[in-house]
């Protein structure tokens, strides 16, 4: 019997982000420990932001800069110059631009390699830029209060392999944590952790066949499609509830309407597809507007006009289709001679 691995790949990951849980493995004083991570919830978060406060304000206190202040030392300076600013710009516009590409390209595989030659290379040098920009601002009040903010977080999610309780059981625990090399480790795990899944990915998952069966089954149902209230909504489980409702509504689209198969699979063409679509629907109504705004009520085969209207007199009036079989039935013949 064969397995699905990519099916099975995908199938964790839906669990990963339905559960908001994570296990890994990492090295303690030379010994293997599995943790487990359970995304923060909504009190935590706010803690943490509040501990960013705290911790910016006494940063400035001690003297280091914010870093728009630094920004202006480094260019008053000639350490980052104008010149490393604008080849940053431009490469990640060329990254975007050649992923753009490679996600149309078809059937030309060697010319895709290429392309795939070219992003490596060219997020190599991005990656190589970007490390010497960010070096300069690792001392920045933002970056020591972030580092502050991230380290709780790291903290508040980071569980026995039980689940039972935190790791460490206080965040002075985690702070004063002796092998430094492991913490880091844990740092660097909690943060891909919350960083979360791609948007490419999270929109694969939105269209894969084991989510819509949970989607539908929790709209049909009114079943809970996450175990945790809505303040507490992870990155991904809100980013995945978006895309399972965007493309829902391509789903339901009338026939002649509903892009191809082929056109749902790839993003870049969805996304050109729904942009000159609702663009249309945009034109339709407003060419509607247009003509509704326009039209003249005098220019329809009847109007009726009330005698409360300042027209009421001075208007000239067609004897009615009831008049012309019974004259006595209505006095507008007499009102069509008088004038002012």
């Amino acid at each position: 019997m064969s397995i699905n691995l990519d099916a099975l790949k995908e199938s964790t990951s839906i669990d990963i982000i339905t559960s908001s849980r994570y296990y890994f493995k990492v090295l303690r004083e030379n010994k293997e420990i599995i943790l487990r991570l359970v995304y923060p919830f909504c009190d935590d978060r706010l803690y943490s932001e509040f501990l960013y406060d705290l911790t910016y304000d006494d940063a400035i206190k001690s003297g280091l800069l914010p870093r728009d202040e630094l920004e202006k030392v480094l260019s008053d300076r000639e350490l980052i110059t104008d010149k490393d600013k604008e080849r940053e710009h431009d490469l990640t516009k060329q990254v975007k631009a050649q992923k753009t590409l490679f996600d149309k390209m078809r059937f030309a595989k060697d010319k895709k390699e290429k392309v795939k030659e070219n992003i490596d290379r060219l997020e190599l040098e991005l990656s190589k830029l970007r490390s010497k920009i960010n070096g300069f601002y690792s001392l920045t009040a933002e970056s020591i209060a972030t580092e502050s903010k991230i380290n709780y977080l790291c903290w508040s999610s980071c569980y026995t392999f039980s689940g039972d309780s935190k790791f460490w059981n206080t965040y002075d625990d985690f702070n004063l944590e002796k092998d430094l090399d492991f913490r880091a480790s844990v740092v660097n795990s909690v943060l891909m952790f919350l960083v979360g899944f791609s948007e490419k990915y999270l929109r694969k998952l939105a269209r894969s066949s084991e989510w819509r069966i949970r989607y539908m089954a929790s709209i049909k149902t009114s079943l809970l499609l996450f175990s945790r209230k809505a303040e507490d909504y992870t990155k991904d489980q809100l980013s995945l509830v978006y895309w399972s409702n965007f493309y829902q509504n391509i789903y339901e689209m009338f026939s002649d309407d509903r892009p191809t198969d082929d056109i749902i699979e790839s993003d870049s063409l969805l996304d050109v597809y729904m942009e000159e679509y609702y663009k249309g629907l945009e034109q339709e109504r407003l060419v509607s507007s247009s003509k509704n705004r326009g039209s003249d009520a005098f220019n329809s085969d009847e109007v009726v006009v009330t005698r409360f209207s300042e027209l009421y007199d001075k208007l000239d009036y067609d004897t009615p289709k009831e008049a012309v079989i019974n004259e006595r039935s209505t006095d507008l013949k007499t009102k069509k001679s008088r004038k002012r």
